[in-house]
């Protein structure tokens, strides 16, 4: 989960967060050659969130945006 990132310093969310932070926290991995070409935002863990953050996305639902 990101907020487990951003508690574990590994993601700063003071800073624009987008595909290129979330692989280069290595827990994640995004690899064209396998057919991988980003992560799906979705509103689960919208309970347990407490961090405020600007991600950068290509698409969100409004679920997701207002999580």
């Amino acid at each position: 989960h990101m907020q487990r990132l951003i508690d574990l310093g590994w993601l700063d969310p003071s800073l624009p967060i987008d595909l290129t932070a979330l692989c280069n926290t290595r827990q994640y991995r995004c690899d064209p050659s396998l057919r991988q070409f980003g992560v799906q935002l979705t509103d689960e863990g919208a309970s347990v969130f407490a961090a405020k953050v600007n991600l950068e996305v290509q698409w969100a639902s409004e679920t997701a945006i207002a999580a």
